[in-house]
């Protein structure tokens, strides 16, 4: 089952089932003012006007309110949760939810309790809460049954089939919808059914069973075509044109005879949408038509189905509807040729999609979906085509705005994939208070590249301004290059990585070195992408030495998410925190224990080690003393999950949320610690989201900077090199960059650790200086 950001809406409508509105049990006591309210929501939220419904069920819940009416004000904030599925705002749906389940319970309403469970386990399904989703669908399943409530049975049922398509359960997923559709019928529910029966096709297009699939999508539509109009059969028939349209591209049948079938099923819609003023449902209708036309190569008829698709908007407010259509109408006006057309569209396009990215993040609640896959694509589009346009540009300053506008649409993915990994608004919270880094400073230069489908474009500012540079190796042929260097280059024992980080160099830092060196660069800042976050720049190779033998290296996840200030020297204090003993399963690490004597040898520092390493004398020391530096010497995992990403205490796991909340709950909010050290983190191999959470900890934490690995490392060399940086770090002329970059040179110079796989990994992350 497929949930993606870009037909949310759709998905919602023609897949899951909404018990409240469709299917409402006994209703409260109520006003003749109240029932108008409530039929008025209802009407609104038939015809997909579910900003109208809200607004009418806000005027009713008011009333309920008003007389303490428990009851009506569970209904109506059960009503008010499907609006905000229905426009993807899901964590309002949540919350409604539980406070709806709260109000029954404590009016003894226990049927009403049911219901609004069942609700709330398919909330929890659409925020990736799977294990309360499933006990809650499975308990309203068999409460909805027992009291031979058979349509509310098939509402639950139908979503449990969902979450269980939602997991890959293929065969499970179409039991629940089987059961579903015989609940419906004993309900008298033909429309319930039918979408059902959709659901399984759906089910078996997902497992790749495409015979099956295409004789169940026939059915369904033989189905659908007998209800009469509705909302659900303009849904389920837009749900069936897509799926026709998704076997035409991958079956053996007449690819052209399921083209004409998808087009049937959607323009029946799409007629259906417009006899019932469903503004909505035409948009989408006629917008998946102009994806068909425009996948079938017929480009004027596309654009004819985009701009009815974007006209049916004009007074409804769903940006989440409207940036599909204009980024199919840049791609379409790119097809005619017309480049600046096509990049006003795909701007319009990134405006809408950034108003609804606060709402994506805060309704996520655990849910990780790819962001760059599902809608990233429309940034790198939109960069692409002012790369393209700056050749025909002429002039310096014109050259490096169109350099820059294609930048800012890739740094604002950056910050929308970051945002979704940490599943919050930290990027947003961050740029409030950074000016960014586009005023670099003397003999910095900082890289960015670009990674395309065909090409890698690579954007270098420098002390004399920017220069672009093209490189013609594709995103493919690129990480699978990363991906090598990174598996051979932790082999302690080889340098089988040689020929990779000669070639990556190659690729990445050659065509930019004669410039670098002109300009007296001794300073690079890398803002990586995609597969570049999972490898060391330090370890590049150009044929004599390694890259780090010329300069001090940093990261940064944006340009707009670092702020670079020199490190205070004065009064710094460090809290260090580590574990030398194996706890919960880890190896113990007894070179800690030197590494914390040192430093505190070094600096003011406080000690939490082994049993006082734990989370509340860690939470406690962060919120009373204002630390410059805090060290943590334990085990650390970042994951392409956030939820399984931590560092290890003495009494747990500390998770990123929990982290940062120590870290911002200081008294000392306007003095935020200028270094977050982790010695001993790792992220898998050709794991980038994992990279991504390890080079964003510092933008999640509060801190100005960061130094942490990419992969563990022999415990003894860790100590070292670390010790060695905080030595460094004590001369007032020495940035943090040349400290780590110092480190790591003497450590090429010990024959027990001069092979990369010891002091490649550490990386500085955020301001260098």
């Amino acid at each position: 089952m497929e949930f993606r950001l870009l037909s949310q809406a759709l998905l919602l409508s023609a897949s899951f089932c909404f018990s409240a509105v469709a299917i409402a049990a006994e209703e409260p006591p109520t006003t003749p003012s109240l029932v108008q309210q409530i039929d008025s929501g209802r009407q609104h939220f038939n015809q997909g006007r579910y900003e109208d419904a809200l607004a009418a069920w806000n005027i009713a819940l008011d009333q309920y309110q008003s007389t303490d009416n428990k009851n009506g004000q569970a209904r109506i904030l059960q009503y008010k949760s499907d609006a905000y599925l229905a426009i993807g705002q899901y964590y309002k749906a949540t919350t409604s939810l539980e406070t709806a389940l709260s109000l029954a319970e404590s009016a003894s309403n226990e049927q009403l309790a049911a219901e609004v469970a069942g609700s709330l386990g398919t909330a929890f399904l659409l925020t990736n809460r799977i294990d309360e989703a499933r006990d809650l669908l499975n308990k309203a399943v068999s409460s909805e049954q027992a009291g031979e409530r058979w349509g509310l049975a098939a509402v639950a049922g139908n979503n449990l089939g969902n979450l269980f398509a939602s997991q890959g359960e293929f065969k499970s997923a179409i039991a629940a919808y089987r059961q579903a559709m015989s609940d419906a019928g004993k309900a008298g529910d033909s429309k319930l059914s039918v979408k059902s029966s959709a659901n399984i096709a759906r089910t078996l297009v997902d497992s790749g069973n495409e015979k099956e699939a295409l004789n169940t999508l026939d059915n369904v539509m033989k189905q659908a075509e007998s209800l009469s109009p509705s909302h659900e059969k303009a849904y389920v028939l837009m749900s069936v044109g897509r799926l026709y349209s998704r076997l035409a591209e991958s079956s053996d049948a007449s690819n052209t005879r399921l083209q004409k079938r998808a087009y049937h099923a959607l323009k029946t819609a799409a007629d259906i949408a417009e006899s019932m003023k469903d503004n909505r449902a035409m948009s989408y209708a006629y917008g998946y038509l102009g994806e068909l036309d425009e996948k079938a190569g017929r480009i004027d008829d596309a654009m004819l189905s985009t701009s009815k698709a974007l006209s049916h908007l004009r007074t409804t407010p769903a940006p989440e509807i409207r940036y599909r259509w204009q980024w199919q109408e840049g791609r379409l006006l790119r097809a005619k040729g017309k480049t600046e057309q096509a990049i006003s569209a795909y701007k319009r396009a990134v405006d809408n999609l950034q108003t609804i990215r606060p709402i994506i993040a805060a309704g996520s609640m655990g849910k990780q979906s790819n962001f760059r896959e599902e809608s990233g694509q429309l940034y790198l589009e939109l960069a692409d085509l002012l790369l393209k346009k700056s050749d025909s540009v002429t002039g310096t300053q014109a050259i490096e705005s169109e350099l820059r506008e294609a930048r800012n649409a890739v740094e604002m993915l950056k910050g929308a994939e970051l945002e979704n990994y940490f599943l919050d608004n930290c990027v947003a919270a961050l740029k409030a208070k950074t000016t960014g880094i586009d005023q670099l400073g003397e003999h910095t230069a900082a890289i960015y590249p670009i990674i395309l489908p065909d090409r890698l474009e690579i954007l270098v500012s420098m002390p004399e301004g920017m220069k672009r540079y093209t490189v013609q190796v594709s995103a493919e042929d690129l990480n699978n290059e990363i991906n090598r260097f990174r598996a051979r280059l932790e082999k302690r024992t080889t340098h089988q990585y040689m020929r990779h980080a000669k070639k990556i160099y190659s690729w990445l830092i050659g065509p930019l070195e004669k410039d670098l060196q002109s300009q007296n660069v001794d300073t690079l800042v890398l803002i990586p992408d995609e597969g570049l976050r999972t490898i060391p720049l330090a370890a590049l190779y150009d044929g004599k030495d390694f890259l780090i033998a010329r300069y001090a290296i940093a990261t940064t996840p944006g340009l707009t998410l670092t702020d670079p200030q020199p490190l205070p020297r004065e009064n710094m204090k460090l809290l260090i925190a580590g574990l030398t003993e194996g706890v919960q399963g880890f190896p113990p690490l007894p070179d800690v224990a030197g590494e914390v004597t040192t430093l505190d040898t070094m600096y003011d520092s406080d000690i939490l080690e082994n049993s006082q390493f734990t989370q509340s004398n860690i939470e406690q020391e962060l919120g009373d003393t204002p630390y410059s530096i805090v060290h943590v010497a334990s085990h650390g995992k970042f994951q392409s999950d956030v939820r399984k990403t931590f560092l290890l205490t003495y009494d747990g796991k500390l998770n990123m949320d929990t982290l940062e909340g120590y870290m911002a709950s200081t008294t000392y909010r306007d003095q935020p610690v200028e270094l977050l050290t982790l010695s001993a983190c790792q992220t898998a191999v050709g794991d980038d989201k994992a990279a991504l959470g390890l080079g964003g900890i510092a933008v999640k934490a509060g801190a100005r900077s960061a130094l942490a690995t990419l992969w563990y490392i022999n415990d003894q060399a860790s100590s070292k090199l670390i010790t060695d940086f905080y030595a460094n770090l004590k001369n007032p002329d020495t940035s943090k960059a040349k400290a780590l970059r110092d480190a790591q040179l003497s450590m090429t110079k010990d024959p027990r650790f001069n092979h990369p796989s010891y002091w490649a990994p550490f990386l500085l992350i955020g301001n260098w200086l």
